[in-house]
């Protein structure tokens, strides 16, 4: 995310944080396919749920820049 947005502001930074996170190609489709079943696990484990909280975290604040 650091190296696709370094350097944007606004909507463009904006626009090149989605394209790295959303599922747009084979790539990140088989991202998506590992992180989905981990979100679903951390709801029964406190552990996974505060990590997943705090990368939630992180996303939001990096968005919020």
């Amino acid at each position: 995310m650091a190296a696709a947005t370094s350097g944007k502001h606004g909507l463009t930074a904006l626009r090149a944080y989605c394209q790295e996170i959303l599922p747009l190609d084979e790539t990140t489709l088989d991202e998506a396919r590992i992180v989905i079943p981990f979100w679903h696990k951390a709801l029964t484990s406190p552990h996974l749920a505060a990590r997943h909280e705090h990368v939630m975290r992180e996303w939001r604040e990096h968005l919020q820049r």
